[in-house]
């Protein structure tokens, strides 16, 4: 790929890999776990192919609604290129589009320059009704593709309905067959038409599986061969991409950071604490009596939960990291590691996760968690960031709420990123956007983890609520 246009996005030597792959395998699908950039991969492949003028059309990326709004618009913000975008969604303000609104965009779009448009998944088959045969999009760039698994589920017959007008598809998902192998056919059907798989899924399991249940002369339950799974993946290994059929240099370790989004609502609540120190909930008040009272409580606020007295009665403010943690939840198959920081966060997480596991310092929750028996294990790192050897049971840690403590940070980061690890290492900071988290991420960015430099944290607030309220 142009060496120029990888230095920009600061890609790997796998990522430029990859690259090259989409841009010479118009239909594809890159398997890859969460945190190796199959998003900057993929706008890097936009990119090559605008710049070498092989595509000069629109482009459609079609992913979950909090996905679409943000994550995919904040990674082109990253990037000084020059790429038309709009969005069928939100607004230039970031209000929800009406569907007038938005019929009004898709109008548009009909006679508009290429433009990389965003439209979540549960809108595809609006969109798909609308355009029929006028469909002007030969650029698909599909997230979370395996919840494209269903061949009968109403978004996936939308996608099959305007493949015959897409020139190149980007498959992108880190748990491409999440209830097994039977999950795969949809996927691939779709980037070659049935060409390597079947072109059922009845021919599919005749090939590749045996019949387990039957009830009343129908097969109810399907079990893969012994070796189909290879024999799958060999299958498809020129149009697919994944950890299991390629020979990827990774680098040990990566970091990523999600965004999350407060409503506008929400965050009125946190400036307010910004400006006054104190707010009212529910009737309760919430008051920071000196500054570091006050970095606690933003801290609380950003992350959902906030307590309202000293005997931990508590209100919820917003479940926004809660969605993020829920998407790398399910779009990852390896267990995570969540580090928490406060009693709210742990109220947050195992109120939505059911099997949430608490670590509890005892040798048999180790064990469990290093025999991949746990699913989600959250740890807090001033009691559990230290000595753990945690590497067998999954390759993914998310802070779900960040740690102004470099020590605690490092040490924690280490339980999984140690001698003794056989993946690649994510580290996956949920930020909310706009808020205290934002400063405590560049505290440890900078190895700043003095009390002055959380403290600070105060002044950047008030002057990005200064700097918002002018503009």
């Amino acid at each position: 790929m142009n060496k120029i246009l990888s230095q920009l996005f600061g890609l790997h030597g796998y990522q430029e890999e990859l690259v090259d792959f989409c841009v010479n395998t118009p239909k594809c699908g890159l398997f890859l776990q969460m945190g190796l950039g199959k998003t900057r991969i993929a706008l890097a492949t936009v990119c090559e192919l605008v710049i070498t003028n092989r595509m000069q059309y629109h482009c459609l990326v079609i992913a979950p609604k909090t996905i679409a709004r943000s994550s995919w618009i904040d990674e082109m913000n990253k990037i000084d290129i020059d790429i038309r975008y709009k969005s069928f969604l939100i607004d230039d303000k970031g209000s929800e589009l009406t569907k007038a609104k938005r019929e009004i965009l898709f109008e548009e779009a009909k006679t508009a320059p290429p433009t990389m448009y965003f439209i979540s998944r549960d809108l595809l088959s609006q969109m798909v009704r609308y355009f029929g045969t006028e469909w002007c999009f030969p650029m698909l760039i599909v997230d979370e593709y395996q919840s494209f698994k269903n061949p009968d589920s109403k978004r996936t017959q939308s996608l099959i309905d305007i493949m015959p007008y897409a020139e190149r598809l980007i498959g992108l998902t880190g748990t491409p067959a999440p209830n097994g192998l039977d999950d795969l056919w949809s996927l691939i059907a779709l980037l070659d038409s049935g060409q390597r798989l079947g072109r059922t899924m009845y021919e599919y399991h005749q090939k590749y599986f045996m019949a387990w249940k039957t009830i009343r002369n129908k097969v109810t339950e399907w079990i893969p061969t012994i070796g189909a799974e290879q024999r799958i993946y060999n299958k498809i290994s020129d149009i697919v991409v994944s950890l299991d059929n390629s020979n990827l240099t990774l680098p040990p370790v990566v970091y990523k950071t999600v965004r999350a989004y407060m409503s506008l609502k929400e965050y009125q609540t946190y400036i307010k604490m910004v400006k006054d120190s104190k707010i009212f909930i529910e009737d309760a008040l919430i008051k920071a009596v000196n500054p570091a009272v006050l970095v606690s409580k933003l801290a609380q606020i950003a992350s959902g939960i906030v307590y309202t007295n000293a005997v931990h009665d508590y209100v919820k403010i917003h479940e926004a990291k809660i969605e993020q943690l829920q998407y790398i939840y399910d779009n990852e198959q390896s267990p995570l590691l969540v580090a928490y920081h406060y009693r709210t966060d742990v109220i947050a997480i195992t109120d939505h996760f059911k099997d949430a596991v608490v670590f509890d310092g005892k040798p048999e929750t180790i064990h469990a968690w290093n025999q991949k028996k746990i699913r989600m294990l959250l740890i807090q790192p001033a009691s559990a960031g230290f000595g753990l050897n945690l590497q067998e049971g999954g390759h993914i840690l998310i802070w779900y709420t960040l740690t102004w403590n470099l020590e605690e940070y490092l040490q924690t980061n280490s339980r999984i990123f140690r001698q003794g690890q056989d993946h690649a290492v994510s580290i996956i900071h949920i930020v909310c956007s706009d808020t205290i988290d934002e400063k405590i991420l560049q505290i440890l960015d900078e190895k700043n983890s003095t009390q002055q430099g959380l403290l600070d944290a105060i002044r950047y607030t008030v002057d990005l609520q200064k700097q918002k309220a002018a503009s």
